[in-house]
């Protein structure tokens, strides 16, 4: 009996330090997205990095549902129940939110609903060599590895050339500033972007 109690013992200690040794794995600093990570090489001032390191006390959601961690900084009220959520990968959005540059790279998701019950297509755009590529995908079928230069889309982010093509990057800074995740809102139809004005929050 002694030694079945011995055995049991040795077997529960294993277990505990092959968990404690995976949670550490799990947390290691070096694990880096999978969805394209940024490329920026820039090196950036020690204050601006030690800021960047206090994203991780903000009151934002991360999600992994797409495949990489991505945080939720915005949502977009537009007329009727339509709405748009948008989210950047952690790691890009750390370097914009230090810098206020949105390095090659990211990857910027913006889901679709037509009301809280009802989601429809996810559009994305991921910066390459310092140009915006885009791509759509189903919700429950993620792919980030279809971004082409359109047309269309790049016909309507002219107008957002002030914040490098992207009209929610105000949002990003001010989602930090303000430790909270973004809602703004404009009389506008489900398709076309609000006013580069209410982005900037004038």
């Amino acid at each position: 009996m002694i030694y079945k109690n011995i055995l049991w013992l040795l077997v529960s200690v294993s277990c505990f330090v092959g968990a404690a040794l995976t949670a550490c794995d799990d947390n290691d600093d070096s694990v880096v997205p999978t969805v394209n990570p940024p490329t920026d090489t820039t090196v950036h001032d020690s204050s601006v990095l030690d800021e960047a390191i206090r994203l991780d006390s903000l009151d934002l959601t991360m999600t992994e549902r797409y495949g990489s961690p991505m945080y939720f900084y915005a949502q977009v009220d537009k007329s009727g129940d339509y709405f748009r959520r948008m989210f950047m990968d952690t790691t890009s959005f750390t370097v914009a939110a230090a810098t206020g540059e949105i390095p090659d790279g990211a990857i910027i998701a913006m889901e679709t609903w037509a009301n809280e019950s009802n989601q429809s297509t996810v559009f994305y755009r991921a910066k390459q060599d310092g140009q915006w590529l885009n791509g759509s995908f189903s919700p429950n079928r993620p792919d980030f590895s279809d971004a082409i230069d359109i047309n269309s889309c790049r016909n309507c982010h002219q107008t957002a050339s002030t914040t490098d093509f992207t009209f929610t990057r105000p949002l990003i800074q001010r989602s930090v500033r303000e430790n909270t995740v973004q809602f703004i809102e404009c009389d506008r139809g489900p398709t076309g972007p609000c006013d580069l004005e209410v982005y900037l929050g004038n």
